[in-house]
């Protein structure tokens, strides 16, 4: 949250205004996407994931014979004096995943984009004419705000109950899970700010009872015995008691046992939600790597793939000028061990030339190896046939 909290303090034309709820509602009240990111460490542990993953992804401004576009990189590199690419690009995707949209004011000067300055996605409404075109951005805190088509650069997921408003990644059900989280912490939070459980009871073999004095002198003095017990090198000490007494021990209850295992729950819906694998939200105990490795090939080519396609076809309509189109590297990295394996079994059955196996290694070619070797003695079976016959 630094980043937002720290980084956006301007409320000029809703520039880099990220919404913040100080205030802690009960969970079952929580309806603001962004007082989830502010309150769920599963929910906001995956949105920063997806955005800084995105983020990371090296975007090229190409001319036609393949150089790069100097105007058109600076913007992509350095959008603002605030901003960095990646920073922007983090936000980009946070605001995105949170409210269903982004929005880019283009600053320009003698009719070229010099600037980009991200919007308050909480103030900007999208106005339709009759015919259901795009009209204009309009600010909802200052009427007299407003922004053409041309001026801005916007993605959106609409939602499918009006396709002209945008929707978050959450739903109802996805919001029920995320309560559930909140009201977890929440209960484990109060188990700790009281002390703990009740793990135990002492009983006293009375006729009459203890008197409230006497329960209060025994509170002192099990207390006092207890700093004794934190203060000692064995961090333990026994209880002496007056009377005939018992300890009856306390195990947690199954509905008790339930509720707290259910935190395992929330973390695979999180997981579900947004697309991030659980091995990236949590820790790697007890997961094999190549587990872990597939699941970060699945993360990359099923959730961020889509959204960086997405992202480059919104930058190459609003942001590239004519002729110049904007491209992304390689999001999923190759499998260096498959490549491996593949050229071995190309290698043992003479598939390829000298030169395509440099190339494949990434060695330039070498004159006069573009020819497949094979072993001495190799024929083709058709042959060995022809001569059995002939003779």
């Amino acid at each position: 949250m630094s980043i937002i909290n720290n980084l956006f303090k301007g409320k000029e034309k809703g520039i880099g205004l990220f919404p913040f709820f100080p205030y802690k509602p009960k969970a079952g009240r929580i309806s603001n996407a962004n007082t989830f990111y502010d309150r769920s460490v599963y929910f906001a542990k995956a949105l920063d994931k997806r955005a800084s993953v995105v983020s990371s992804i090296e975007l090229y401004a190409l001319k036609p014979n393949g150089e790069i576009d100097e105007e058109t990189q600076k913007l992509l590199d350095e959008p603002s004096d605030l901003l960095t690419g990646d920073d922007l690009g983090f936000l980009m995707q946070l605001y995105y995943d949170l409210y269903g949209a982004y929005y880019l004011y283009k600053e320009t000067e003698k009719g070229k984009v010099v600037k980009l300055h991200l919007l308050d996605p909480t103030r900007i409404e999208m106005k339709f004419d009759l015919e259901g075109n795009l009209a204009y951005f309009q600010d909802k805190n200052k009427k007299t705000q407003s922004y053409t088509p041309d001026e801005i650069i916007f993605e959106y997921r609409p939602n499918p109950n009006d396709i002209k408003e945008p929707v978050g990644i959450l739903n109802e059900g996805a919001r029920d899970v995320l309560r559930t989280e909140i009201e977890l912490r929440e209960y484990q939070k109060k188990i700790a700010g009281s002390g703990g459980r009740i793990n135990g009871v002492f009983s006293f073999d009375t006729e009459k009872g203890l008197s409230k004095e006497q329960i209060t002198q025994l509170k002192e003095a099990y207390a006092k015995q207890i700093e004794e017990a934190r203060d000692s090198d064995a961090g333990q000490m026994p209880f002496f008691l007056g009377g005939k007494a018992s300890f009856m021990d306390l195990n947690r209850s199954p509905q008790e046992i339930q509720y707290l295992q259910s935190q395992q729950a929330v973390l695979e819906e999180v997981s579900t939600i947004t697309g991030v694998p659980k091995t990236i939200l949590s820790s790697f105990d007890d997961i094999k790597f190549s587990n872990a490795e597939e699941a970060r090939k699945t993360f990359l080519a099923e959730t961020i793939k889509p959204i960086v396609r997405k992202r480059i076809a919104t930058l190459n309509q609003y942001l590239a000028p004519e002729g110049i189109e904007i491209v992304s590297e390689d999001i999923i990295p190759e499998d260096m061990e498959e490549k491996r394996k593949t050229l071995e079994t190309a290698n043992n059955i003479s598939a390829l030339t000298t030169n395509e196996k440099r190339e494949a290694l990434g060695y330039d070619e070498m004159p006069g190896h573009d020819e497949i070797l094979a072993p001495m003695g190799l024929m083709p079976l058709s042959k060995e046939r022809n001569n059995e016959e002939s003779t």
